[in-house]
């Protein structure tokens, strides 16, 4: 398994499908040594099939992403629905979504652990999509030293997250995903190869680095000159210039260039709790701390390097909870602070994305932090514990008393020169047993004398030397630029008497001497014959080669002492034998405090005191003492100086073979790796070999096929060109839904007869829904569930859809399941959509005409009940008048019809539907009505009827209704007579075999005369059935079985045999 040299993360949403196609497919082969990590926003519920989809644009392996694997070269992992993805150490984490509002999964969280898992190896890509996610996160991976990219807005479906990632993310290139792929290989390969940083014109490099330190007021000469080198490559490639010079001449022209090269320089990667473990192991030492504090006491913490603020928040969380678990109340005062202004104003409002908060467990969420329109905000109270303040760690003085220093992943930025020089600042700026908190890949170097180690692993250690550092040592920092000692470029330093003197005391008068850490002679002063003189041969400003040899060792020995812990040391007083008048010698060594570029001098004083002076006492031999006793002690006292110089010398050695061995080791271990990377190449280079070969047999066959293809294509076209003709004539649109990725592919019909442009309309579900009117939305998603429930076999609705103007139109949409997945969930549905919307419009009329021709029948039926009314009541006058029988019986006649016509109106036009009745319901009540209204006694009379179920038109019904209205008259007229016993009317309606209706009334009566039945005579009321019988196209019978029968057959209107 080859683990991946460079990281790419690749962020898309909405639109993301294409541009990650055009991407995947233009990258080329030779970036084998990248792995890439796609977050594309999907459904939490859908069943994502992108890792089909892309399978098919590229040779490389597409996988989704398992929680705990770990990342291999040239392979795309896909994060899974519902899930965010980070890096630790080249391992690959999953996790459910911080919020359950907003994107998932988080492009801001992918990149946000790229950036600090492999900062100059990450690159991070921003595709097409809406909103915000990974603006912020490609910011983090430029700011550790990563490549950016952001699609080119004009060439992106959605450019919401484009936009965000250019002016957020400040991204280095603008591309097309068909331009990126080369751009990447470009990038990748000119990164290690066409520009190394030992490659740099050094002058030129110097000239960008002054340039650089004269724009920002920072003095990068004592960061990392690797790390600015590799940094400076890097703007150098973003920008395609050739080289530092080319460079050069564009900054000339470009002067704005400086502070982008300024914030590419600065290295803001941090992350609230970054290293969790670690700061459990710091609660525990901090708890130690607090318990031995007084109740009085302030807390003070420095945090340098802070960049935009998440480590300060997070000690101040963690000591927050301390004393509430303490229950102590103590005052905390945290001073944070960055040469980044931006960073430090970032700082001070304390707001975050909310993806930024993956490693803060849940309960610090819900206590120290509140949602805003931006995303989440510190707690004031946490806030206002904290100064945030711009300072350079080199060049400003330190802050003082502090009971913590957090220098996390700070000092490694640094060149072990300027590391060396700031660990003692550090230490100065500690109180007594202060802790020193650094982070993974930093130790405390040769400082072990002023720190001792609390936690090894997790980079804890505690101030335990008490030495006093002036605050003189940053009187000459003055900032860049501006002269100080010693920025002439030489040793020498400018008005260095004036800094010793400041050093001794007022009333010093014995000579002395100035050495440099290389016992370098700088400067003397007094009369020093006794001690130094030169010899023959070369000049050496080697002091050592000065100095009498009878002082040469206790001399070095103290040397040393004054080095290593950068003290002062000082002999005894013992007896000098010089040429001259003996006496007695003190030798003083003390650092000078004075520091130009953080150089380190050394006084050097020898310090004479003359026998005749009274000396007695000043010894442990007195005047009086024997003589040969005293030369013994001085030169056991210049043996034991010999043997601790020789110990050192043995230290030291053993030291440098140690370091020797482990570079020995290194240089073995390289040596592997080199073989065993020149093998991988070996057989990559048959592989390739392989696959060529394999690529020009297939390259054979596909240029057979296209042929093939494009005349199907051609034919396709035509066909396309038919269909489209006839769905814009029938003002159709297809349309199609992959349920599993929640994708709508569409034809532009759909949405521009509604008036959208079809390149804009989100190709989504939702923006379709949202359109529709909400009276038929339910119905509507009904429709589609029972479909996919498979209750109905397809999906069939008519609904109302809102047009761009606002404005609603009809559509009937159908459509069905094409598609199942090997669970045998849909996963594909295909469908038509139709504007019937003149039709419907159509349909809404004539319904409202119906509703009102029923309203005007509904009122002529009131008018003509009425006149019923009225002329009955006429009739009834006149009946009043008239003596004559004949009149009167006329008159009654008359006035029975115009009752059974009123009766037959009212059961007609009081029904719902005025097209047509049942004449199960209709005729018996019509004959009960003519029943209880006759003028002859019909209260014995006995009614059965025998009306099959059936639905016949009104004006059938009404000549129904008219006929057995006339046949009850006749029987109460003239077939039951009077006192008859149990006289009987039957009504029967049956179907017949041949489709026909057979109506038939009959009575238990006297019967027909014989010569009604002859038809040699035929009243008013015979009369009138056969005319009705005969506009029902009906056959008429009448005859006598048991009373008088009358039967007509009919075949309804519509039903007539063709």
């Amino acid at each position: 398994m080859q683990k991946p040299e460079y990281i790419i993360g690749i962020g898309a949403s909405a639109g993301g499908l294409e541009a990650l196609q055009e991407l995947l497919s233009n990258i080329p082969e030779d970036l084998s040594h990248s792995a890439f990590i796609i977050a594309q926003h999907l459904s939490p519920s859908y069943k994502s099939r992108l890792r089909d989809l892309l399978s098919r644009v590229t040779s490389r392996e597409v996988r989704e992403i398992s929680d705990g694997e770990e990342l291999q070269a040239n392979t795309i992992y896909i994060t899974p629905p519902d899930n965010d993805a980070l890096v630790r150490q080249g391992v690959l984490h999953l996790h459910k979504p911080v919020n359950t509002i907003g994107p998932k999964p988080s492009v801001n969280i992918l990149f946000h652990s790229l950036a600090v898992d492999v900062p100059e190896r990450a690159v991070g890509i921003v595709l097409s999509g809406t909103g915000q996610d990974g603006g912020i996160g490609l910011r983090e991976i430029r700011d550790a030293g990563g490549y950016c990219m952001a699609q080119d807005p004009g060439t992106a479906r959605y450019d919401g997250m484009p936009h965000a990632a250019i002016q957020l993310g400040k991204a280095d290139l603008i591309l097309s995903p068909e331009q990126m792929g080369k751009e990447l290989a470009s990038l990748l390969s000119l990164d290690d190869s066409k520009l190394s940083p030992q490659e740099l014109n050094d002058e030129q490099f110097k000239q960008v680095i002054n340039r650089l330190s004269r724009h920002s007021g920072v003095d990068f000469r004592g960061y990392k000159d690797t790390t600015i080198r590799r940094r400076i490559i890097k703007r150098i490639l973003a920008l395609k210039k050739t080289d530092v010079g080319e460079y050069l001449d564009y900054i000339k022209e470009n002067p704005a260039e400086l502070q982008n090269l300024f914030q590419m320089l600065l290295i803001g990667v941090t992350q609230f709790f970054r290293d969790p473990e670690t700061f459990q192991v710091l609660s525990k030492h901090l708890k130690d701390a607090f318990l031995q504090m007084s109740g009085g006491d302030s807390f003070r913490l420095w945090v340098p390097g802070c960049s935009s603020g998440e480590e300060p928040y997070s000690l101040a969380i963690l000591i927050n909870e301390i004393l509430e678990e303490l229950d102590l109340t103590m005052k905390v005062q945290i001073f944070a602070t960055d040469i980044d202004e931006s960073a430090i104003e970032t700082a001070r409002k304390g707001v975050f994305p909310a993806e930024s908060l993956v490693n803060v467990p849940e309960e610090y969420r819900e206590k120290y932090f509140s949602k805003t329109h931006d995303g989440v905000q510190i707690s004031k109270h946490i806030r206002q514990n904290i100064l945030f303040s711009r300072h350079d760690l080199v060049e400003n003085p330190p802050f003082l008393r502090l009971n913590m220093i957090s220098c996390r992943n700070l000092l490694i930025y640094f060149s072990q020169k300027t590391q060396r020089q700031l660990m003692p600042i550090l230490h100065y700026s500690l109180l007594p047993k202060g802790i020193l908190f650094l982070g993974k890949s930093e130790t405390i170097g040769q400082f072990n004398d002023l720190f001792t180690v609390l936690d090894s692993k997790h980079r804890v250690f505690q101030r335990v030397f008490d030495t006093v550092i002036p605050s003189s040592l940053y009187r000459s920092h003055s900032g860049f630029g501006k002269s100080s000692p010693g920025a002439g470029g030489g040793d020498e330093p400018v008005d260095l008497k004036s800094n010793i003197q400041e050093t001794l005391y007022a009333d010093l008068g014995h000579p002395f001497v100035v050495v440099n850490g290389k016992m370098e002679l700088i400067q003397l002063s007094g009369n020093l014959e006794t001690y130094i003189g030169l010899q023959e041969g070369m000049f050496s400003n080697q002091f050592m080669n000065m100095l009498r040899p009878e002082l040469k060792a206790e001399l070095q020995h103290l040397m040393t002492q004054a080095i290593r812990n950068h003290v002062k040391a000082e002999t005894p007083f013992k007896r000098f034998f010089p040429e001259e008048v003996d006496h007695f010698l003190r030798i003083r060594i003390r650092p000078l405090v004075y520091s130009a570029q953080m150089k380190s001098y050394y006084l050097i004083e020898f310090e004479r005191l003359n026998i005749q002076g009274g000396v007695q006492g000043l010894t442990q031999h007195g005047s009086g003492g024997n003589s040969d006793n005293e030369r013994i002690n001085e030169l056991e006292l210049e043996l034991s100086t010999n043997r601790q110089n020789l110990q050192n010398y043995i230290e030291e050695l053993e030291t440098s073979n140690e370091e020797l061995q482990s570079l020995n080791e290194e240089l073995q271990s390289t040596n592997e790796e080199l073989q065993s990377t020149n093998e991988e190449l070996e057989t990559s280079n048959e592989e390739l070999q392989a696959s060529n070969e394999e690529l020009q047999v297939a390259y054979a066959e596909i240029k057979s096929i296209n042929v093939q293809m494009a005349e199907k294509d051609r034919e396709l076209e035509l066909a396309n060109a038919r269909m489209e003709t006839a769905l814009y004539g029938g003002k159709l649109a297809w349309w199609e839904w992959r349920k599993d990725t929640g994708e709508v592919n569409f034809s532009d019909a759909k949405v521009t007869m509604l008036g959208y442009d079809p390149d804009s309309f989100p190709r989504t579900l939702e923006a379709f829904l949202e359109l529709v009117h909400p009276e038929d939305s339910e119905a509507n998603l009904q429709s589609m569930r029972h479909h996919l429930e498979g209750k109905i076999p397809a999906y069939d609705s008519e609904y109302r859809i809102r047009t761009k103007d606002g404005n609603y139109v009809w559509y009937w949409d159908r459509g069905r399941i094409v598609e199942y997945d090997d669970e045998g969930a849909a996963s594909r549905l295909v469908g038509l959509v139709i504007n019937v919307n003149d039709r419907k419009q159509a349909e809404l009329s004539l319904e409202r005409q119906i509703r009102e021709r029923d309203m005007l029948v509904k009122e002529i039926h009131h008018r003509v009940k009425n006149n019923f009314n009225m002329v009955t009541g006429l009739i009834e006058l006149q009946l009043n008048r008239v003596a004559d029988s004949s009149q009167r019986s006329m008159l009654r006649d008359i006035q029975s019809r115009i009752r059974s016509m009123a009766l037959i109106h009212r059961e007609l036009y009081e029904h719902e539907d005025l097209t047509s009745i049942e004449l199960e319901f209709y005729l018996p009540r019509l004959a009960d009505a003519v029943l209880r209204f006759a003028d002859t006694g019909s209260s014995n009379i006995l009614f059965y009827e025998d009306v099959e179920k059936t639905t016949v038109p009104i004006n059938s019904a009404i000549s129904l209704g008219l006929m057995t209205v006339e046949l009850i008259t006749n029987s109460l007229k003239y077939a039951f007579k009077e006192g008859m016993p149990s006289p009987t009317i039957r009504i029967a309606v049956k179907h017949l075999d041949d489709g026909k209706l057979r109506y038939s009334y009959r009575d238990n009566g006297s019967g027909y005369p014989d010569d009604i039945l002859e038809s040699t005579y035929s009243g008013i009321g015979m009369d009138l059935v056969k005319s009705l019988a005969s506009q029902l196209r009906g056959e008429f019978r009448q005859y006598n079985d048991g009373g008088s029968v009358a039967e007509v057959d009919f075949q309804l209107p519509g039903d007539e045999p063709g």
